[in-house]
């Protein structure tokens, strides 16, 4: 593997590597979603407005929500926690964007290609999906632990209202 200008390994340069000619065009020209990405990151370096900032977002945010539909069938998610999934990736896009880390390294921005914009994206999914499924988990044993300890007092406190709401509704009805 290549070392790049951040002292990280770039597999994807490796001149080394058996690939096509149409592979390798992929990564520099930057076809698709994440060729799309990388465009705007380097367009938003260039200009710093807060329309090229935007269009970031919107691109990335398309695309970790794709990604993250994909992924959420493996951990049996509902809409509602792939769109925290991808809010949560989003935060943390914003937090590199502040300290200059991640994509929005602007010394690395001739480095950018869309094999980097997509494992950052599919890293950043995976890493969020995996901590919600573990706090999924975590919280079902906390239910459950916390269902055996009251050895079913809370199954008696439920036949207690339903006796009482009935033996209201005869007395009210008495009164009528």
């Amino acid at each position: 593997s290549r070392r790049n200008g951040t002292g990280r390994n770039c597999w994807h340069l490796s001149p080394g590597l058996d690939r096509s000619p149409r592979q390798k065009d992929k990564c520099v020209s930057g076809e698709g979603k994440a060729g799309a990405i990388t465009a705007l990151l380097r367009n938003h370096f260039a200009e710093r407005t807060e329309g090229s900032r935007n269009a970031v977002y919107v691109a990335l945010k398309q695309r970790l929500e794709a990604v993250a539909q994909r992924i959420a069938g493996s951990y049996r998610m509902s809409s509602a926690d792939v769109e925290d999934v991808v809010q949560e990736s989003l935060r943390k896009f914003a937090e590199q964007e502040k300290s200059g880390s991640g994509i929005f390294d602007r010394s690395a921005v001739s480095e950018l290609c869309p094999k980097k914009i997509n494992s950052h994206i599919k890293g950043s999914i995976q890493q969020r999906s995996a901590t919600w499924y573990r706090t999924q988990k975590r919280h079902s044993r906390i239910v459950r632990c916390s269902l055996d300890y009251t050895g079913g007092y809370a199954e008696q406190g439920a036949h207690r209202a339903l006796e009482y709401d009935a033996s209201e509704a005869a007395t009210a009805g008495q009164e009528l």
